[in-house]
Parts: C-alpha cells; sequence; structure tokens
C-alpha cells in the first residue's frame, strides 16, 4: 500500500493508527514526522510548520482509505474498484 505524506493527517478525533514520532523535519511552512506505527511500519506525515510535535510523542494518525494506491507483488499499482452508483 502506499500513500503520500500529504494525504496522512493527525487527528484525535478519528484516528486510525497510532505511532510515536521518531524525526521531526521542520521545513519552514511544513513539518515532516516520521512515525513508527503500530506493527513497527514507518510512514512520513506532512503537517503544518506550526506542529509542536517533539521526538518520541505519540500521535493519532488518519488515513483516507480513497486516497491509497495498491500494489501487486511485482510492484504494478492496482486499479481501483469503482462502486456502482446504485450501492
Amino acid at each position: 500500500m502506499g500513500i503520500r505524506p500529504e494525504h496522512l493527517r493527525l487527528d484525535r478525533n478519528n484516528p486510525s493508527v497510532n505511532g510515536e514520532v521518531l524525526v521531526v523535519e521542520r521545513l519552514g511552512g511544513q513539518t515532516y514526522l516520521y512515525v513508527k506505527i503500530e506493527g513497527g511500519d514507518t510512514v512520513v506525515v506532512q503537517t503544518d510548520g506550526d506542529n509542536s510535535s517533539q521526538l518520541r510523542d505519540l500521535v493519532p494518525i488518519h488515513i483516507n482509505g480513497e486516497l491509497c494506491h495498491l500494489f501487486d507483488l511485482q510492484g504494478e499499482a492496482v486499479s481501483k474498484s469503482r462502486r456502482h452508483q446504485l450501492v
């Protein structure tokens, strides 16, 4: 599965997964958080430049499934299925 850092967001009201901040990269107008999530994988979350997260903070991350991309074993993107308009 792949998702871009700008499509992830910190959301205490609707978290998909929780994780621990490993790196905080402040770049002026935006901040990148490198977060180790449950299960051991690391994701990168793009937040605004004023984000106050610090090393070792526990953060709730919301993942919008509509923005995720799936890949097969050969690394090729799997086409997204579309719901029928009557469903």
